[in-house]
């Protein structure tokens, strides 16, 4: 979450997981 998009911030938050 460096500057992403928020597509970006979605898939983020799946790989977090």
């Amino acid at each position: 979450m460096c500057g992403k998009k928020v597509l970006d911030t979605k898939n983020y938050k799946q790989t977090s997981v």
